[in-house]
């Protein structure tokens, strides 16, 4: 009973890991997050729950690029001609961003690797440093804010597709040394 349920939890992990998979593939970013982050990642090889902290990377990365892609719109318009809607979208981009830090910090409970989590911290720090200047439009309602905020957010994205590298590089290293491990493993008991 106790093997047929741990098997049923692994067909589980391996279909929430299709289904987040599937709704990035349709741009739901944060749909996926969702899915991931709530894997019991202890119940996990760690081989799987290294995938599935590369694929909350991979997600962070992309949300942290719509927020880019937000600011930069926001901030070509109203450079353009003023309207009424900076405060609007600021607020809005403010939100998102806010939302990519808290899926971040979600991430950084799951981080085992010391050089992943200073990429995550790296990146946390500047995307507050992105709301900070969002918060500074949203009170002056003045334009000049956004290009240090796109700056920190761009900076942010970089630091995230360097935890996504390196995250690659834990994976890959745990794929390589299951082979060994179970080779291990299998010849153990036929010895005995």
């Amino acid at each position: 009973a106790r093997a047929a349920s741990g098997m049923q939890a692994l067909t589980n992990v391996g279909q929430s890991i299709d289904h987040a998979a599937r709704l990035a593939e349709a741009g739901q970013y944060w749909e996926a997050l969702s899915v991931l982050a709530r894997l019991p990642l202890e119940n996990l090889s760690a081989e799987t729950a290294s995938q599935v902290v590369e694929m909350q990377a991979e997600q962070l990365a992309e949300q942290q690029k719509q927020v880019i892609n937000a600011t930069w719109k926001v901030l070509r318009r109203e450079t353009a001609a003023r309207s009424d809607a900076l405060v609007t979208d600021s607020r809005r981009v403010h939100e998102a961003q806010q939302a990519v830090v808290e899926a971040a910090t979600g991430l950084s409970e799951r981080l085992e690797d010391p050089e992943s989590n200073q990429h995550l911290d790296a990146a946390v720090a500047h995307m507050g440093e992105a709301i900070d200047q969002l918060a500074k439009v949203l009170e002056s309602k003045e334009v000049e804010p956004l290009t240090p905020a796109l700056a920190a957010e761009q900076a942010a994205y970089q630091a995230l597709l360097k935890l996504r590298a390196r995250e690659h590089l834990v994976t890959r290293g745990r794929q390589q040394q299951q082979p060994g491990q179970s080779q291990a493993n299998s010849s153990g008991p036929s010895q005995q």
